[in-house]
């Protein structure tokens, strides 16, 4: 099991982009991924699928949207189901304040099966004093499992929260063979 390759693109979107989305099923449910021209720029799990629908339009407001498919999409498919497979890299097109492209940056960095804190990540960035905004930041991050926020914990090794529930960052903490503690 491996964290597939991810080039990192942190460009502004152009103004009217089309985006295209695809909605993925997975054993930890439903996940809406979507792209910019540039690269997968989203990727959540979705409970409610007009919620999730309506979250990732929010996140871009001022484009045009089409649910198509995409090679990404079949790729991303694909390891989501057996995350040893091969795919090719992934552009990941992250769009955020500065902070948090710094933030988000650290987190695709940190290997699979491996963890961490949010004292640690902000330690990394050169600002000590800012786990609480590293917090902050991880939990705005638009592209679940990807940029791997499931990876970051307290500081005591305890899980603290996820955006897409605890029980998906203890399923794939489980599946990266990843050190926790309940």
């Amino acid at each position: 099991m491996k964290h597939p390759n991810i080039e990192v693109i942190t460009h502004p979107l152009p103004t009217n982009s089309s985006l295209i989305y695809q909605w993925l099923d997975t054993s930890l449910g439903q996940v809406l991924v979507g792209c910019s021209p540039l690269g997968v720029c989203w990727m959540a799990y979705v409970d409610v699928p007009s919620e999730g629908l309506e979250e990732f339009m929010g996140a871009f407001p001022g484009h045009t949207y089409q649910q198509k498919d995409s090679p990404y999409f079949t790729a991303i498919a694909s390891w989501l189901m057996d995350p040893s497979s091969e795919i090719p890299v992934l552009p990941i097109h992250l769009m955020g304040t500065n902070f948090q492209q710094k933030v988000w940056l650290a987190l695709v960095k940190i290997n699979w099966g491996q963890t961490t804190d949010y004292q640690t990540v902000a330690q990394s960035l050169g600002r000590p004093d800012s786990a609480r905004a590293v917090g902050t930041a991880i939990g705005k991050n638009p592209v679940a499992v990807l940029v791997p926020c499931h990876r970051v914990l307290r500081t005591d090794g305890s899980l603290g929260g996820y955006r897409w529930g605890i029980d998906r960052k203890i399923a794939w903490l489980k599946r990266e063979g990843a050190p926790y503690l309940f």
